[in-house]
């Protein structure tokens, strides 16, 4: 339960009407809302448009007057009323000021304040009420109307019982020395009491002109210079309507109206520093995560830590909260908490999702409990709620750790549940050895076989990236029945046409010379992304080789080599068909040379097709 004052220390700024429609907004957010009129000489509350009994009820002036008069507090249940039920399970129930009778002045005027503070034990008459109010609803949040000015209750409203306060006022000297004396007022109960009571600063009814002579500007830079707010949380403006008139209700009448937006911003910024509101937690968490350097250096290290510990407090038996604080421990670098957060019962019975798995698979494998990491990335497959993140995460230690699960991949329930073209941008990242080919070559062979809609890939660039994989395995013939078609048109890239060719070789044994002599045509005539690339002057010193063209040979290789060497990364080598380390690329280039002076060397996934090493070489 969270508690906002809205207080302003002069009316006219819309203070009612503004609590009314940031409560609206949190209840359409499926939040379950207590609004409480403590505006008991004023109240604005009923005058808007909110449902109520036919008959008035009972509210706060009755129930003071009852424990003044019995000595001992009511059940809040008979000063309540439920008013209005959105979908997703938000509502709004109000604590109104009480009866509207002919006797409601005479009850409210024999309230001595003072008194009961002072001799009637009011402090904890009032924590029992703020107690109530949690045990009979369980409001996600309570919004208190308080009235205006300095008042017996002003203390109570904005010192006692909130949360928060939402400090609302048009910027004019009045209001801003009337702010100083309640500001200054909350920040010493903070330090008296060590309270956190969180502020919110609202300028309203500001006039929609022209700011020409900065007038606006100058009296705004000087109420956030004495007043102490780093940024507003809303900037409501003044709304020529006369639906106003009638109190209408902007965020149920007119959800795309700016003044509804304003209403908005303001939910959001009192929602943002609340961190028993899950949805507030995860945001924290998601963002925390995400950008972990900016959240740490903007907050402080030990601030976020602080608020890490309230979220766990408050979400101890919340799976998803947990596995996401992990998150943020282990971008911290704290391993071993996140670790044992994530092998809680409360993970493993309501969030024991594919993502969880991945993470804990790769933390387990951070710190050397290889077999627990290898058990999760199976039971990672099993999930049938896997996200494109967690197999991002999951790769390199299923590469590292138990490469035979690739083949459990293409029929994986984790793998299923993800979108076509996420699967196909996974199957393109599976590398490094005969398991991760083979479940990419299942993975692509079923995309061809059954193209789903809006897969984002060509059809021939899917059959050119499984052709690649194929080679490397050894299975030209394979190969050759996707690469054929592409590389026999008119209008073939160089690539199809060379991987076509080596295809050819590898299932003959014999190098097609004249499709070698077509690649050798087109490189002096087609443009190619990967031109300039390590790889693509690796491949002419193959056909060059071929075409006993020494010196062209001998050229690119001295290119694909002075190209890794000035920016050396991981590449695809077409002496493997392998992506591999600058180290490897550069000893295949060696091999290459001695195929350029006639030593008897072949490709490496040569060697995988049968009886290859019988046939005559070039």
């Amino acid at each position: 339960m969270y508690v906002v004052t809205f207080y302003s220390f002069k009316g006219g700024v819309g203070r009612s009407m503004a609590l009314v429609n940031v409560g609206v907004q949190l209840a359409k957010a499926g939040k379950k809302v207590l609004l409480v009129d403590f505006d008991l000489e004023a109240s604005g509350l009923p005058t808007f448009n909110l449902d109520k009994p036919a008959q008035e009820t009972l509210g706060i002036v009755d129930f003071v007057t009852h424990y003044i008069d019995q000595g001992e507090a009511p059940n809040i249940k008979s000063y309540l009323y439920k008013s209005s039920e959105f979908s997703g399970g938000g509502g709004l129930w109000v604590m109104p000021v009480g009866q509207q009778d002919s006797t409601y002045s005479k009850r409210l005027n024999s309230i001595n304040w003072k008194l009961l503070y002072s001799e009637q034990d009011g402090y904890l008459f009032f924590e029992d009420m703020r107690r109530q109010w949690d045990a009979e609803l369980s409001p996600d949040y309570v919004l208190i109307d308080s009235r205006t000015g300095h008042s017996d209750v002003e203390g109570l409203c904005t010192r006692q019982l909130p949360n928060a306060v939402c400090l609302l006022f048009f910027p004019n000297e009045q209001n801003l020395q009337g702010l100083k004396r309640i500001v200054e007022n909350i920040q010493y109960e903070n330090h008296r009491s060590r309270k956190k009571i969180d502020l919110h600063f609202a300028v309203s009814n500001v006039p929609d002109l022209d700011d020409e002579e900065r007038i606006l500007g100058r009296t705004m830079t000087r109420f956030q210079d004495e007043l102490g707010y780093s940024a507003l949380a809303a900037e409501i403006h003044h709304y020529n309507s006369l639906t106003l008139l009638n109190q209408e209700i902007f965020s149920l009448t007119r959800p795309n109206s700016r003044l509804t937006k304003e209403y908005q911003q303001l939910a959001q910024a009192i929602t943002r520093l609340n961190l028993s509101d899950r949805d507030t937690a995860v945001d924290l968490l998601k963002n925390a995560a995400a950008n972990i350097a900016e959240v740490a250096t903007s907050t402080g290290p030990e601030s976020l830590l602080e608020k890490l510990d309230i979220v766990l407090k408050k979400f101890s038996q919340d799976g998803e909260i947990l596995y996401r604080v992990a998150l943020v421990y282990a971008q911290l670098g704290n391993f071993s908490d996140a670790l044992t957060l994530l092998s809680t019962d409360v993970v493993a019975k309501n969030f024991a999702t594919a993502a969880m798995f991945a993470t804990r698979a790769r933390l387990r494998h951070r710190m050397g409990f290889n077999e627990e990491a290898k058990e999760d990335l199976a039971r990672m497959l099993d999930a049938a709620d896997a996200d494109f993140e967690s197999f991002l995460r999951a790769n390199s230690d299923l590469n590292q750790l138990a490469p035979s699960l690739y083949a459990k991949i293409p029929d994986s329930a984790a793998f299923r549940s993800l979108a076509p073209r996420d699967r196909v941008f996974l199957a393109f990242q599976f590398e490094g050895g005969p398991f991760q080919a083979e479940a990419k070559i299942r993975v692509l062979e079923g995309m061809i076989s059954s193209p789903p809609d809006n897969l984002s890939i060509s059809p021939d660039d899917l059959q050119h990236e499984l052709s690649l994989t194929l080679i490397s395995q050894g299975q030209a013939e394979a190969a050759i029945k996707y690469l054929q078609p592409l590389a026999l048109r008119p209008s073939a890239r160089i690539s199809e046409v060379f991987n076509f060719a080596m295809a050819v070789w590898t299932r003959d044994g014999i190098p097609p010379l004249e499709q070698f002599q077509r690649v050798a045509d087109l490189s002096s005539t087609q443009r190619t992304v990967n031109e300039d690339s390590a790889n693509y002057a690796e491949c002419l010193a193959i056909v060059f080789a071929i075409l006993k063209k020494t010196n062209q040979a001998t050229e690119n290789l001295k290119e694909a080599r002075r190209r890794m060497e000035k920016r050396p990364k991981r590449e695809l080598s077409a002496w493997s068909y392998l992506k591999v380390t600058p180290k490897e690329f550069l000893s295949h280039l060696d091999e290459i040379r001695l195929f350029v002076d006639g030593e008897k060397v072949l490709p490496h996934f040569m060697s995988k097709s049968d009886g290859l090493f019988d046939k005559k070489l070039p």
